[in-house]
């Protein structure tokens, strides 16, 4: 567990940062005794944990525990979910303000979470920007018209489209629409991605779909976004409003620029302070351990007075040496035999590494072999039987391919072309794939990714397409 924690850097920390506890996700009968377990991995930064101590101890408060129970951001859940869909999957998407979330459930218990790319401080930023407008003004048109201009039914529109003058509302609606789409669109990807991960990975293929999305988060109040979202990803999406279910104090609402300040922070104390009630058997505590309490007030009664327990703590040394001595011999003789056995274990263990890793070395060469001739099979087989149809339509792609754009690589596999190109203007995106769209040749046109590149103003992206008929 520790390799792994290591090798994945929750909260991109070194090792020595991360208080880290595990427990077993079955404790008993024969998943107890295997070799292979599942267990939930807790990591909280240190840093975090003596934070949270120093101010507590500023106001002279002792802290007897943390308690962390790891389900308990999924536990908040049954406070909305209705009985029925209690056996469904679930994906629970969170959109803050700086950053954002996807957790997966499934009968209650959290399977996989990870961050999402867009934030609610990324969506005013992209207004800002496409707009022409300040930050302030920006969150104004964001909470004023969000995606009320999208429908199922409006294609994605080029720049030359842009209103020049945001006189009426609807003009306004359109421009925050035509900023939104295109980082709305990589959302979609990333969280069709992180499930898809969550499949292939950490299931291997067991849990295939997901049959309902839950929204949270002040990101997730932009309008039109879970119609939006049921759309693109095909199941029902549900908004909710995790503080509906008490009322803050009159101190708490007080304190609400402070909380707006560490946002993030209260949201997730107030998830786990929201969840499972009562005592958790699975709770791990992340108090420092406290020292021994005889052994502490021995020390302090030697400071107080050491003249007086000297010649007794003398004597009891005395007496203990001998049977100590024995005992030591004793140990020292089965621990120079453990480790003896160690050392084989440890090298009977790195020879099994080292094979596992030549066969696993040879399974991806001969993979990729397989691959690669299929690929050449398929190639060569549609080629021969429709080389017109082929060169048909490598001549459509050079129609369609607009002026500010170049493909700096094209491929077709299995009746599925995937175009990459990069461009200075992503607006130039949207044209090709209307072009696509629009063309009698193909089908199922989609956008993969579009990403800027470091240092320049260059973007990356890929777009799919299959063959029509």
């Amino acid at each position: 567990v520790q390799y792994k924690l290591t090798q994945l850097r929750p909260f991109d920390l070194d090792i020595a940062k991360i208080e880290f506890k595990i427990i077993r996700q079955d404790d008993s009968g024969a998943a107890a005794k295997a070799s292979r377990q599942k267990v939930i991995a807790i990591c909280v930064p240190r840093d975090v944990i003596n934070e949270r101590l120093s101010l507590f101890q500023g106001l002279n408060i002792e802290v007897v525990s943390i308690e962390v129970p790891p389900l308990s951001l999924i536990h908040l859940s049954q406070s909305f979910k209705k009985e029925e869909f209690k056996d469904e999957v679930t994906l629970w998407i969170d959109i803050g303000e700086e950053e954002s979330f996807i957790a997966i459930e499934n009968e209650g218990l959290l399977y996989f979470s990870r961050n999402l790319s867009l934030a609610s401080t990324n969506i005013t930023k992209s207004i800002a920007q496409h707009a022409h407008v300040s930050q302030e003004e920006a969150e104004g048109l964001k909470k004023n018209y969000g995606l009320v201009f999208w429908s199922p039914d409006k294609d994605v529109f080029s720049e030359s489209q842009v209103p020049k003058e945001e006189s009426g509302s609807e003009d306004k609606s359109k421009a925050v629409y035509l900023s939104l789409i295109s980082p709305l669109e990589n959302f979609i990807v990333d969280i069709e991605h992180s499930f898809k991960y969550f499949s292939y990975q950490v299931t291997q293929s067991k849990i295939n779909r997901f049959d309902r999305v839950i929204l949270s988060g002040g990101g997730a109040n932009l309008k039109n976004l879970d119609h939006f979202l049921s759309v693109k990803l095909g199941v029902p999406v549900e908004r909710i409003n995790v503080f509906n279910v008490f009322r803050p104090s009159d101190v708490v609402q007080s304190q609400k620029r402070g909380l707006i300040n560490i946002s993030s922070t209260f949201a997730v104390c107030a998830g786990l302070a929201m969840g499972r009630g009562g005592k958790d058997p699975q709770a791990i505590n992340f108090l420092p351990e406290k020292e021994d309490e005889p052994v502490k007030a021995f020390i302090k009664l030697l400071r107080e007075t050491p003249a007086r327990i000297a010649a007794a703590v003398l004597i009891l040394g005395i007496l203990a040496l001998g049977a100590e001595t024995g005992r030591a011999t004793y140990y020292k003789a089965k621990m120079k035999s453990l480790t003896s056995q160690v050392e084989t274990a440890k090298s009977e263990y790195g020879r099994l590494q080292d094979t596992q890793l030549t066969l696993a070395k040879e399974e991806d060469n001969l993979t990729s072999k397989n691959e690669l001739l299929a690929a050449r099979h398929n190639l060569l087989k549609n080629s021969i039987r429709r080389p017109d149809k082929f060169s048909e339509l490598l001549r459509s792609l050079t129609y369609l391919l607009p002026e500010k754009m170049r493909a700096t690589k094209i491929a077709f596999k299995d009746g599925k072309w995937t175009l990459v190109g990069s461009t200075a203007d992503m607006n130039s995106v949207t044209g090709l794939i209307d072009n696509l769209k629009k063309s009698d040749m193909f089908v199922n046109v989609g956008f993969t990714y579009g990403r800027k590149e470091a240092a320049n103003t260059v973007y990356t992206f890929e777009v799919t397409a299959e063959t029509g008929e």
